[in-house]
């Protein structure tokens, strides 16, 4: 019964401290994390696009979403191997 209730608790704990290694989690962070803030603003947004390129260890992926009839740019950045808490999304209008 104990390891039932502590196992959720390390799940929680380890995707807290979850790193960035790979283009491709770098953009899958992306897609979610300006899905969420477009969703958070009531925006519907839907076609993303995106591509990962690796710069000296530094991972960026410029994306793109239709919000609202419109091509909305999102760009993100991330040391390869940070944590995600120190990924960047900017969203360019």
């Amino acid at each position: 019964l104990v390891i039932c209730l502590l196992a959720p608790a390390m799940v929680l704990a380890k995707t807290k401290h979850t790193h960035i290694k790979t283009s491709s989690e770098l953009r899958d962070w992306c897609e979610h994390k300006s899905s969420r803030y477009f969703s958070a603003k009531g925006l519907k947004h839907y076609n993303w696009t995106s591509s990962t390129v690796n710069k000296n260890n530094f991972l960026e992926t410029k994306g793109e979403w239709r919000v609202e009839n419109e091509r909305v740019r999102v760009v993100c950045r991330v040391k390869q191997g940070a944590l995600k808490r120190y990924a960047t999304f900017e969203i360019e209008r």
